[in-house]
């Protein structure tokens, strides 16, 4: 026992001595990587969770005067972790695969494998490839129309389900939000009808999808840490139907899966080579068409017969469409709106920009290429409100990091950090765009930040994380942006919206309070209600 203490302490010293010159936030237990941090209580080093200041990510860098600082934690001593928030250590980070790897063993990867393998928690390298060979070719066109089409329809029916079609107050925008966009990936997931609220089935009987979706979903949490076999076993009913919907999640997409790859193999459009000249309008339908053509393709080169597994295994397909989540543009999109009620002059800004390109006709997707400001406004709300939070690498070799230093005179200083090989890297994107030797005025809600000198949003700002960088970057970005902007102008052309304030609460108390998020898994608004007026 002497000897593995003295050892440990060994490593945690050698660790330390990996860091010196830099700020830190020690600690006993490991939690800078932690998607509850907001949650735990604040113990001087022992958790001290309030010096890494989540609700206001750059206060930390202010006071350490460096855009990059190290988390000591004895309970950790095996490496080295560094917190950046620098630009270029953000690029060169998420651009050198060779060099910083993904922590593929910690928790919010292992975690969202649960239903099977996933792009988001592969290695870089070969692995990512084998799954982003399939997974890319399913965002095409067919897919972004459809994404387009679908929203249109969910805020058709948002309007009748919510009883605001000449007007009227939505009182929980997030849990609206999020029936609107549970709504779209059902109809372009899985080219499923979801109702606007969904009801609990009976115990004992098999959920129908929807209803299994929505309930993995809402205890995502208790989903990934407790054991299927406890969850179906427990003694409250309750913990036992979590259980159940995850079963019968699962069972639904296999099902789904097979039903799919049938359909397709029977199609008239599927020729005997495997080519699919339509490809199918839903998510699921183009990642299973994918995947055959991937196998149809290894069928030509090696022979009819070949026996080659290629592609995706069936698990890592039914892993993937899991990935595409809906989650995080709901929750995007419920604080877009918490910025236009705070900001009303940006509502008319964008009403004069649809009204500009759709003049009489409804926002449609043709009409998306042109609707600059209201992506723009989407953008600046994912770097105001990073969903994600940290996008956590690891260094494969012994490597440098850029970082900047700066003192009360506001002289700056450029330097670099030797990191060892094993080190955990986090990109602070929140702090990353909030940085102010990247971005001016970075507190202020203007979409235009992201305008170029031609009104159209530019595609080359290096600082902004909001969809990650380099080649890990979103590979749903667009088909989520499609989404967004399809909302967005559509709502904005019919109405404009008002924040509702409590009871003695001052105009200042409520706009904090409908900005305010809380950091879950990913980072999620708070209930507040919202009023819509006809315009």
């Amino acid at each position: 026992m002497v000897v593995y203490l003295l050892d440990w302490l060994r490593r945690y010293l050698n660790v330390r001595s990996q860091v010196r010159g830099l700020p830190t936030i020690s600690s006993l237990f490991e939690f800078c990587k932690s998607s509850y941090r907001q949650k735990l209580p604040h113990i001087p080093y022992i958790v001290p969770v309030r010096d890494y200041t989540i609700e206001t990510p750059w206060d930390k860098y202010a006071k350490f005067r460096s855009d990059l600082f190290a988390c000591p934690q004895l309970s950790a001593p095996s490496y080295a972790v560094y917190v950046t928030s620098n630009s270029n250590a953000a690029v060169l980070i998420s651009n050198k695969s060779g060099l910083f790897g993904k922590p593929i063993d910690m928790f919010r990867y292992v975690a969202i494998n649960i239903f099977g393998n996933q792009i988001t928690s592969t290695q870089s390298g070969d692995e990512h490839h084998r799954h982003k060979k399939i997974v890319k070719p399913c965002f095409n066109e067919n897919i972004m129309q459809t994404g387009w089409s679908k929203m249109v329809e969910a805020v058709q029916t948002m309007k009748v389900e919510e009883s605001i079609e000449g007007g009227g107050t939505i009182r929980d925008v997030k849990d609206c939000m999020i029936k609107l966009t549970l709504f779209v990936f059902g109809r372009s997931g899985f080219n499923m009808d979801f109702p606007w609220n969904i009801s609990q089935s009976k115990a004992g009987e098999n959920m129908p999808f929807a209803e299994a979706l929505h309930t993995v979903e809402t205890s995502i949490t208790v989903q990934v840490l407790v054991p299927l076999w406890i969850l179906l076993h427990f003694p409250l009913s309750s913990v036992r139907r979590l259980g159940q919907a995850q079963r019968s999640f699962v069972s639904h997409l296999k099902a789904m899966y097979h039903s799919k790859r049938l359909e397709l193999q029977a199609s008239s459009e599927y020729d005997e080579d495997g080519n699919i000249p339509s490809p199918p309008k839903d998510i699921l339908g183009a990642l299973v068409a994918s995947q055959m053509s991937a196998e149809s393709e290894e069928r030509l080169k090696a022979g009819k017969t070949s026996e080659k597994v290629v592609g995706l295994m069936e698990s890592e397909v039914i892993g993937n469409i899991c990935e595409a989540g809906h989650e995080t543009t709901g929750h995007t999109l419920t604080f877009l709106q918490a910025f236009l009620c705070v900001y009303p002059e940006w509502q008319d800004k964008l009403y004069e920009e649809i009204i500009s390109v759709c003049r009489d006709e409804p926002p449609s997707y043709p009409h998306m290429s042109q609707l600059n400001i209201c992506l723009a406004a989407c953008y600046e709300t994912i770097r105001l409100k990073d969903i994600v939070m940290t996008l956590p690498k690891i260094a494969m070799k012994d490597t440098t990091l850029p970082y900047t230093t700066w003192d009360d005179e506001g002289h700056i200083s450029h330097k670099v950090h030797r990191v060892k090989k094993g080190s955990h890297i986090i990109i602070d994107s929140p702090a990353l765009s909030l940085n102010p030797f990247f971005w001016s005025d970075p507190s202020r809600f203007d979409p235009t930040r992201f305008l170029d000198a031609n009104g159209r949003v530019s595609s080359s700002i290096n600082n902004f994380a909001g969809f990650s960088l380099g080649q890990r970057q979103c590979i749903g970005k667009r088909f989520a942006e499609v989404e967004m902007v399809a909302y967005i102008s559509h709502l904005i052309k019919e109405y404009r919206l008002f924040p509702i304030e409590k009871d003695g609460e001052s105009v200042h108390e409520m706009k904090a309070r409908i900005l305010k998020g809380t950091e879950e898994l990913t980072l999620t608004p708070g209930k507040f209600a919202v009023r819509f007026e006809k315009r």
